[in-house]
């Protein structure tokens, strides 16, 4: 499938120069500057623009490429693109030789948005929401909607990847979120441990259990933009509003491109109102916390009961 980038920026350190052996990149040095991707690859072989610290370069799109990363090629270069910053001595590995494995962020047609309508605290279904409408953010302050879009995708077949993940009723907690929610798979939802505010893509938090990836032919997907960025309650989850790294055309245009910017979830803020974790200890405390939550429930359901409940029966 086609990946396009539309002056996506990758900081310093997202990407590395690096050899190759087989499948394996090992990292030889790391970029010092942003550099800015324009143009679209549709197969090996495809060439992009991209502004090495303002000054353009051709790379050549490789068969190497997973939902995190991307290889590309100039003569005898090679160019490791990632959504997280590496290091030296790093080795990618690929298991897979076939382009576009990147996936939308947004949210899927019927989940309901909280919002202030005429001064009290509602739930609007996100394909109802109009611009001008208030919605109501995870830290309790209004924000005025300013753009919505939606897009209609195929998740048969090849595309099966593209499918939402489906976050359990109280996957969170009591009554978070609410009902079943449905987020693409990139969507970053936001995580508190120890005091902390974070965000982390819905996919990697995927355990099996209360949140996984469900199998349908097509879904509708929905971005909501504010006036800025912020989390927004979904059903009562805390999930990030839109936030523009070059996707909006996809939205826009009838094109069958994958999007403009198709999933790239950096670490770090980046211009986020919160940092994005995609791994690391803070992940890992919350992946330990949604199991527990698991396992507690079903101890609740396996609980016999006590001789004072069964003489109340």
């Amino acid at each position: 499938m086609p990946i396009t980038f539309n002056n996506v920026e990758y900081p310093a350190g997202y990407v590395s120069s690096a050899t190759q052996s087989g499948n394996q990149f090992t990292v030889i040095q790391l970029s010092p500057y942003t550099i800015t991707m324009n143009g679209t690859i549709n197969n090996p072989g495809d060439t992009i623009v991209a502004s090495f610290d303002g000054f353009p370069r051709t790379l050549v799109a490789t068969e190497f490429d997973d939902s995190g990363n991307i290889v590309f090629s100039e003569n005898t270069n090679i160019f490791v693109f990632s959504n997280t910053p590496s290091s030296d001595g790093h080795v990618f590995s690929f298991s897979e030789t076939s382009l576009g494995e990147y996936e939308p962020l947004c949210f899927a047609t019927g989940t309901n948005i909280c919002v202030i309508c005429g001064g009290n605290q509602t739930e609007i279904a996100v394909e109802d929401l109009r611009v001008g409408d208030l919605a109501l953010t995870a830290s309790g302050s209004e924000r005025p909607v300013v753009w919505i879009a939606s897009r209609t995708i195929d998740c048969s077949g090849e595309n099966s990847r593209m499918a939402p993940v489906r976050v359990m009723a109280n996957a969170f907690g009591p009554g978070v979120p609410a009902r079943d929610v449905f987020l693409s798979p990139g969507h970053p939802v936001l995580v508190k441990q120890d005091g902390a505010e974070v965000l982390v893509p819905i996919m990697n938090l995927i355990n099996g259990t209360t949140i996984e990836r469900t199998a349908m032919p097509s879904v509708t997907y929905w971005h909501v933009e504010l006036d800025q960025h912020d989390v927004i309650l979904a059903d009562g989850l805390a999930a990030e509003s839109f936030f523009d790294m070059g996707s909006r055309s996809w939205f826009e245009s009838e094109s069958n491109d994958v999007l403009a910017n198709p999933d790239l979830v950096w670490s770090g803020s980046n211009g986020r109102c919160r940092e994005v974790h995609l791994d690391g200890p803070v992940v890992e405390a919350e992946r330990k916390r949604l199991a527990d939550l698991f396992y507690a429930s079903l101890n609740e359901q396996c609980d016999w009961p006590t001789l004072e409940q069964r003489a109340a029966l």
